[in-house]
């Protein structure tokens, strides 16, 4: 994402006379602060884990603000118990995520905010919290529709063939923790196969297969072989470009069909099978051989008897 906003919090420097000035309130007038959701459980019991996600915006910019030095603290719904301090993750540049126990009492407001040092003169310096005003829910509404979602192809099934069209299958996630109905997903996506590195080949539409937050189905045709970079992006609006989802690329082998040819010419010809050899004649057992000679043997006896017997 271009042109990030980086906000520099002040710092006390060693040399008195090069001290910050005095934080004030209007300090980060010109950053909103934004909750995603209404994700909070309110019977949430105490001790229990609850996210809270803040997007950042700024107002002169027009553009997510990254901010460091964050806080957010969970007050209690009820009692006097104090606010609890959330461990806060940075997902993405000008969006955090926030783990928050709940408080004795019950999850009451969340507190947005910068811890940051102050210095005035000549009472020096001290910590102090910059609070920011939660100005709404929802992403805030200048965000492109590209800024909000991420895009995940789904595995394909069996080989890529130039020329063959085949199923591609997309699931889209809020990047933040917005709600899905926030996500303007309603005009389905665009898949776009460019060859690496190079021109674009071909682009298919992609039409949600349900409700929200089942997959996007489309099919799509590659002309030619290659490497070839798939990308995910949401419909441009009135006749602009397509606006491509970050981190949605995904690289593919895309091969020729039919049968390959053999390298070697002769590799292909059949040879002609050879005459078989004339069997051998095949051996007669030793039992077998045993028993035809005792049977001759039987029969010529027979024979002389008869003959003996005649005179």
């Amino acid at each position: 994402m271009a042109g990030l906003a980086i906000v520099t919090l002040a710092a006390a420097s060693p040399a008195p006379s090069a001290a910050p000035p005095a934080v004030g309130p209007g300090t980060f007038s010109f950053i909103q602060a934004w909750l995603d959701s209404d994700s909070i459980t309110p019977d949430a019991p105490p001790g229990g884990i609850v996210e809270a996600g803040v997007t950042f915006w700024d107002l002169h910019q027009h553009e997510l603000a990254q901010i460091s030095g964050i806080y957010v603290r969970l007050d209690p719904a009820k009692g006097t118990a104090a606010p609890s301090e959330g461990k806060v993750t940075n997902d993405f540049p000008g969006h955090v995520v926030a783990a928050l126990v709940v408080p004795e009492g019950g999850p009451g407001s969340i507190q947005v905010g910068v811890m940051t040092e102050a210095c005035t003169d000549p009472g020096g310096c001290a910590d102090v919290d910059v609070p920011f005003q939660l100005v709404g829910t929802g992403p805030p509404p200048e965000m492109r529709p590209d800024e909000l979602v991420t895009a995940t192809f789904q595995p394909f099934v069996g080989d890529i063939v130039a020329g063959r069209t085949f199923p591609v299958r997309v699931d889209a996630m809020p990047r933040g923790l917005w709600d899905l109905s926030a996500l303007r997903l309603a005009d389905g996506l665009v898949v776009h196969a460019r060859a690496h590195g190079g021109a674009e080949l071909a682009s298919a539409p992609l039409e949600q297969q349900g409700d929200l937050g089942t997959p996007f189905l489309g099919h799509l045709t590659i002309p030619e072989t290659g490497l070839v970079d798939l990308t995910v992006a949401l419909p441009g609006t009135n006749g602009g470009p397509d606006l491509t989802i970050d981190g949605s690329t995904m690289q593919v082998t895309v091969i020729e069909g039919g049968r390959r040819e053999s390298p070697s010419p002769g590799a292909s010809a059949v040879a002609s099978p050879e005459a078989p050899a004339p069997a051998a004649p095949a051996e007669i057992p030793p039992i077998v051989w045993v028993v035809g000679v005792g049977a001759v043997l039987v029969v010529v006896g027979l024979v002389l008897r008869r003959v003996l017997a005649d005179l």
